[in-house]
């Protein structure tokens, strides 16, 4: 009996494990909970959809904006290049200027001498004409009566400058070149340009620029002088040397540089002792002369 009372109360567990799985259609959401989630989701897909479709405008417009920036820089490149082009021939037509009014100005300052020495109213009350037209026949010992032809005499710069601590040049003009030369040649002679036992110095008037330029190439110009080579200045006051059918020019250190080493790539420096000396030319004119009994032109006080 108890036996079978054992038996009939076994089946309570199975009862108690039965009530604890739950049923499979609760473990399947239905359609009703699927459309929160799927609303859910679409929304965010719509979000992101208009958020890359902005991106993607940005992206667009940003593109766009770049091209545009290249065009213009491409434009703002050619036009670079344009005004680098019209610079470069604006420079070389200044240049070009600037040679042509230098070869006008020492053409017209060509007839032209300074004579540097003389004391404040040394002339007194005689012409300055007459007085330097005396002082050179008095100096090249011409003939009584024979004076060379001037045409202008004046001071060079303001009497009143208290700064000046000598006495102005006086400058000359005087037509003829051959009295020109002449004059240069003893000019560069002790004791001949003489006042009142002081030295009187004579040179030619050359513009500002010119002066400059000769001075930046000194140091070439005494090279040439020491490989015997001839040059000459140019009325645009540029150094000129013809050489083995070259012409070559120069105008400040650099240019003088590459004219030197044209030159001393063929002639090779001497330096044998007791070789004869270059002698130095004339600063105006430029060539040498043959012979110092140049005719004077005659004229009268």
């Amino acid at each position: 009996h108890f036996g079978t009372e054992k038996t009939r109360s076994s089946p309570a567990p199975q009862e108690n494990k039965m009530a604890a799985v739950k049923p499979a259609a609760e473990l399947n959401p239905t359609p009703a909970m699927e459309s929160p989630i799927l609303d859910y989701l679409k929304t965010m897909e719509a979000g992101l959809q208009d958020r890359i479709s902005t991106l993607t405008s940005h992206v667009e417009d940003i593109k766009l904006s770049l091209s545009q920036a290249m065009e213009k820089a491409d434009i703002a490149l050619e036009n670079s290049q344009t005004n680098r082009e019209n610079i470069k021939l604006l420079h070389e037509n200044m240049l070009t200027v600037s040679d042509k009014l230098m070869a006008v100005e020492t053409e017209q300052k060509a007839s032209n001498l300074k004579f540097r020495g003389f004391p404040e109213e040394a002339e007194g009350t005689e012409d300055l004409i007459s007085f330097i037209a005396t002082f050179i026949a008095r100096a090249l010992k011409l003939e009584e009566g024979i004076y060379p032809i001037i045409t202008f005499a004046a001071r060079i710069g303001s009497k009143n400058n208290v700064r000046r601590k000598t006495p102005r040049d006086i400058l000359a003009t005087i037509p003829d070149l051959r009295v020109r030369r002449r004059i240069l040649q003893e000019a560069q002679k002790a004791n001949i340009f003489v006042h009142n036992d002081q030295q009187i110095d004579v040179f030619p008037d050359i513009p500002r620029d010119a002066l400059q330029i000769r001075r930046t190439l000194k140091t070439t110009t005494k090279q040439l002088q020491a490989m015997h080579q001839k040059y000459r200045w140019l009325p645009s006051g540029k150094l000129y040397v013809f050489y083995k059918g070259q012409h070559l020019y120069a105008h400040d250190e650099e240019s003088g540089q590459r004219l030197l080493e044209a030159l001393q790539a063929e002639v090779p420096m001497e330096h044998e002792e007791g070789k004869k000396s270059y002698k130095r030319r004339n600063l105006f004119p430029l060539s040498p002369l043959k012979s110092s009994k140049l005719p004077v032109y005659a004229g009268s006080r």
